[in-house]
C-alpha cells in the first residue's frame, strides 16, 4: 500500500483541546490502481491540485500529486509554503494534496459504513480541488480573465448562482480549497512547525471534516432540495443547518468541540465564541446575526449529545445520519413537491430535532428520547408535531382502485386474460406500497447494490397525462425505496426526446416522440445512466438521436449505446462507486438505427466491435455490465443466435449481461460464474401495453460472489390500479412471478439462498 505525509489528529486529555497534532507518514487507504492514471484518486474521492497560473485549466490537469519511484506520496508542509520559494509552495500544496485525500477517505468510510448499518446505499464518489482558483472578468469591457484564489473552502455543485470554472463540476459535488493566505501564529499548525503558519485549508483536517460534512448533508437530507431542480440550477448556498452540522461532522472525527484549533488559539484563558462548547441558546438576543446564532446554537448542541454517548459515539452519529435521512423525506408534496416550501421545511430545526426523534423510536425503539429532548429544551429548540405526522403518514396515497371492490378493474382484467393468457394479476394486498418495501428492506438487512438495471423505460404517451396532473415524482415512487439503495441506475430509454425533430416517415407499426421535460423525471427518480441502443432510437430521426443525446446530457443522465457518430456511439459509461467503478455498455443487432460514420445512431453487437470495447474497458473498471437489445416480441425463450451472443460477452470479459426487447420475462443463465438476463421485461412504459411483464434486478459485485436480488414488478398498463407506476408485487402473485422465473431458467436453483414472495436472492459465485 502506498504512504503519504499528512497531518493527524491523536486524543489527548492532559492538552486543553483534548488532543493534537502532528505529522507522520501514514499508509493512504483505498487508492484505485485501475483507474489509467497515476494520482490521487481512490474508493472515495480523486484528489487533484490546480496551480496559480492566468490560463485555463481542462479538467484533470491541475498540477498533479503523484508518487515517487516506490509509489508514495511523501511531501513537506513547509509550514503551508510560507517561506514563498517556488519549490517549498509547490510541495506545500502536495502535501495538501494527500492530506486531502487521507481525512475525506477516512472520514467518508466511517459516513459509509454507518449508512451500510442503515441498510442505505453509500455517498457518491466525491472531487477535491486543491489550491482552487476561480476565473472572474476583469478589464475595461470584461474581457479579461484573470484567475483568483478561492476563499477557504467550499463545497459546491453545478448552481445558475455561480460559475466557478469552465468544466462540468461532478453532479455529486465538489470540494474546493483554496490556497493559503493568511498567516496564523497560534493553533497547533505553527505550534508543531515552529513558526507562523502560512493557513492552508487542505492542511486543516477540521477544514477537510467540514467540507465533507456539507457532502454528507447534502445527499442525506437534501436541505436545499438540490433533487428537485435541474443540473446547474441547484441553490448552492448552505444554510444555518448545514453549518451546524458539518461543524457536527468535523467534531465528531475530532473527538473535540475545539475544530478549529488548528490555525486558531484555544486554551484556558481564550476559547473562541463560534467553538461546539458554548452555552448559547436559540432566544439568545445579542449578536452574532440570527443565521450565525442558530448554526453557533445547533452545532453546540449536537456536541452535547455527541458527548452523552460515552465510549459509544458512532451510535450518535448513527442517530444523526438517520435523521438526516428522514429530513430528507420531509416536503409539501409526494409527487410534486416545491423547492421553496421544501427547503423551508427542511431547514427549520424544531424539524430536525423531530426527526432525531423519529429515528430513534425507528432505529432504537425510543431508547434516546428523553436525552435528545433534554438536551434540545436546554439549548432553547423545541419539536414539531406537523414534521413528526407527515413522517408517520404513508409516503404514496393508496391505489384510488381496488380489483375487490372495483367493477371497473374486474372489466379490465378480464380483458387483459383474454390477450394473455399466462399474466400474473396480483391481489390488491400483494402490491407492496413504499412504506412496507421500506420495512421489508430495513428487515432484510442487505447490504446496499451497486447496479440496479431495469428494462424498457418510456416516459411518453399516457405516461405523461399522469405526470402532469400528478407530479414528476409519480411514475417511480412506489420503486423509491429500493432506488435509493443504488449506487448506479440504468435502463433501457425505449423512446426519443425530440421537440425540433418529427417522427421520421416508417412502415414500422409502433413509432415514438417523447418530450424533452420528461427526462427530468428519470433524473429525480436517480437514474444516471440510459442506453439508447434499440429499435426506437431513431424514430424521429438521426436528429432525433442527437436531441435525445443532448437531453439526457443535460440532466447529467450519461447515455450509452449511442452516439453522434460512429466512433462515440461505442464509448462505456463509466462510474465511480465508493468501493468498486462499474463500467456499462449498450448494443442493438439492427444496422438500421447503427451510427456510421459521422452520422448518428446506435452501437451494433458486431463481436469484433465487442471484443473491442470490452478490451478498452476492462483495465479500467472493477466490473462491466453490458445492456443489449435483442428477442422476439413476447417469445418465453432466448434465439439461439441471442444465447451465443451472450455467452461469447461473458468470455470477452463482461460481468452481467441484461437483455431487453421482448417485453415478457425470459430465463436466467449462470455462465461461468457471471449472470445473463435475457429479457428483464417492461419497467415504466407509457402505452397501454397489456402484456408486458417486468423485473427489477439489483446487482451486489462482491470480491468472491455476485449477489443478484430479483424483484417481481407489476407492468400490466391496462389494470387501472397500476396507473403508470411499476409496483413491486408479494404474496401469491409474487411468488407466482418467482417460481415462473425458477422454471424457465434450469440450473439456477443451484445458486438461489433465499425465495421470499417480494425477492429472490442468488449469489453466484465469481471467478477470478
Amino acid at each position: 500500500m502506498a504512504t503519504g505525509s499528512v497531518y493527524v489528529w491523536e486524543r489527548c486529555d492532559s492538552d486543553f483541546t483534548g488532543g493534537r497534532v502532528h505529522s507522520t507518514e501514514v499508509e493512504l487507504p483505498y487508492l484505485c490502481q485501475n483507474t489509467g492514471r497515476q494520482g490521487l484518486r481512490g474508493r472515495y474521492v480523486d484528489v487533484i491540485g490546480h496551480p496559480a497560473t492566468d490560463v485555463h485549466w481542462p479538467t484533470g490537469e491541475m498540477g498533479e500529486a503523484l508518487p515517487d519511484k516506490q509509489g508514495n506520496y511523501v511531501f513537506k508542509p513547509f509550514g503551508g509554503g510560507i517561506l514563498g520559494e517556488q519549490e517549498s509552495c509547490e510541495a506545500a500544496a502536495r502535501f495538501g494534496q494527500v492530506n486531502v485525500y487521507y481525512h475525506v477517505s477516512l472520514i467518508a468510510h466511517r459516513v459509509n459504513e454507518v449508512l451500510r448499518s442503515l441498510g442505505e446505499g453509500p455517498l457518491p464518489k466525491v472531487r477535491a480541488i486543491v489550491n482552487a482558483h476561480q476565473p472572474k472578468q476583469g478589464g475595461v469591457n470584461g474581457d479579461l480573465l484573470r484567475l483568483v484564489p478561492v476563499k477557504g473552502t467550499k463545497y459546491r455543485y453545478p448552481a445558475r448562482i455561480e460559475n466557478l470554472d469552465d468544466f462540468s463540476i461532478p453532479l455529486c459535488g465538489e470540494l474546493l480549497f483554496g490556497p493559503g493566505r493568511a498567516v496564523t501564529a497560534e493553533g497547533w499548525l505553527p505550534r508543531i512547525s515552529g513558526g507562523a503558519y502560512l493557513c492552508d485549508p487542505s492542511h486543516n483536517a477540521s477544514f477537510i471534516y467540514q467540507a465533507f460534512g456539507f457532502h454528507v448533508v447534502r445527499h442525506t437530507a437534501d436541505i436545499q432540495a438540490d433533487r428537485l431542480h435541474a443540473p446547474r440550477a441547484s441553490f448552492s448556498r448552505p444554510g444555518p443547518l448545514e453549518y451546524a452540522l458539518s461543524a457536527y461532522f468535523a467534531a465528531a472525527m475530532l473527538s473535540t468541540p475545539y475544530v478549529w484549533c488548528w490555525h486558531l488559539r484555544h486554551d484556558a484563558e481564550f476559547v473562541p465564541s463560534d467553538t461546539l462548547a458554548n452555552d448559547s441558546r436559540m432566544d439568545d438576543a445579542e449578536l452574532p446575526p440570527p443565521e450565525a446564532l442558530v448554526a453557533q446554537v445547533i452545532a453546540a448542541t449536537m456536541w452535547d449529545l455527541h458527548k452523552a454517548f460515552p465510549g459509544d459515539e458512532l451510535t450518535c452519529i448513527s442517530l444523526v445520519v438517520a435523521a438526516l435521512l428522514a429530513l430528507g423525506r420531509l416536503s409539501d408534496s409526494p409527487y410534486a413537491p416545491s423547492g421553496i416550501r421544501t427547503r423551508a421545511l427542511r431547514s427549520l430545526p424544531e424539524n430536525f430535532a423531530s426527526c432525531l426523534l423519529h429515528a430513534d423510536r425507528m432505529r432504537f425503539s425510543s431508547r434516546y428520547e428523553t436525552l435528545i429532548r433534554s438536551v434540545f429544551e436546554k439549548r432553547g429548540i423545541g419539536f414539531s408535531s406537523s414534521a413528526v405526522e407527515t413522517l408517520l403518514a404513508p409516503s404514496v396515497q393508496p391505489p384510488l382502485y381496488r380489483l375487490s371492490e372495483s367493477e371497473e378493474v374486474r372489466r379490465h382484467v378480464v380483458k387483459i386474460r383474454e390477450k394473455f393468457s399466462e399474466v400474473i394479476i396480483p391481489d390488491d394486498i400483494d402490491l407492496i406500497d413504499p412504506d412496507q418495501l421500506e420495512q421489508f428492506l430495513s428487515s432484510s438487512a442487505s447490504a446496499p447494490y451497486h447496479l440496479a438495471a431495469v428494462g424498457d423505460v418510456m416516459t411518453g404517451m399516457r405516461m405523461r397525462h399522469r405526470i402532469r396532473r400528478f407530479g414528476p415524482d409519480y411514475a417511480f415512487a412506489w420503486v423509491r425505496p429500493i432506488f435509493r439503495r443504488c449506487a448506479l441506475i440504468t435502463g433501457n430509454l425505449e423512446g426519443p426526446f425530440s421537440t425540433i425533430s418529427e417522427k421520421a416517415g416508417t412502415t414500422r407499426n409502433y413509432s415514438y416522440k417523447v418530450d424533452p421535460k420528461s427526462a427530468s423525471v428519470l433524473r429525480r427518480a436517480g437514474f444516471a445512466a440510459m442506453t439508447v441502443a434499440n429499435n426506437h432510437i431513431q424514430d424521429c430521426g438521426r436528429g432525433g438521436v442527437v436531441e435525445t443525446l443532448a437531453t439526457l446530457e443535460r440532466q447529467y443522465i450519461q447515455p450509452y449505446g449511442g452516439g453522434r457518430n460512429q466512433s462515440s456511439a461505442y464509448h462505456p459509461a463509466i462510474f465511480d462507486g465508493a468501493d468498486i467503478r462499474i463500467g456499462l455498455l449498450g448494443y442493438y443487432w439492427n444496422r438500421r438505427t447503427a451510427a456510421r460514420g459521422e452520422l448518428p445512431g446506435s452501437a451494433q453487437d458486431v463481436p469484433e466491435f465487442v471484443e473491442r470495447d470490452l478490451a478498452q474497458l476492462r483495465p479500467l473498471v472493477d466490473r462491466i455490465a453490458v445492456m443489449v437489445h435483442w428477442g422476439l416480441p413476447y417469445q418465453r425463450q432466448p434465439t439461439e443466435q441471442d444465447r451465443m451472443k451472450a455467452r461469447l460477452f461473458i468470455d470477452l470479459g463482461a460481468d452481467a449481461v441484461i437483455g431487453h426487447h421482448p417485453h415478457i420475462l425470459q430465463p436466467i443463465e449462470i455462465y461461468n460464474g457471471r449472470p445473463i438476463l435475457y429479457s428483464v421485461g417492461n419497467f415504466a412504459f407509457g402505452s397501454g401495453n397489456s402484456k408486458g411483464e417486468s423485473i427489477l434486478p439489483c446487482f451486489h459485485f462482491g470480491a468472491k460472489q455476485i449477489r443478484l436480488d430479483i424483484y417481481p414488478v407489476y407492468a400490466q398498463n391496462r389494470d387501472p390500479r397500476l396507473d403508470y407506476q411499476p409496483k413491486i408485487m408479494g404474496g401469491a402473485a409474487g411468488r407466482a412471478t418467482i417460481d415462473r422465473l425458477l422454471a424457465l431458467s434450469p440450473g439456477l436453483a443451484d445458486v438461489v439462498v433465499a425465495v421470499q414472495d417480494r425477492c429472490l436472492r442468488l449469489a453466484i459465485p465469481a471467478l477470478a
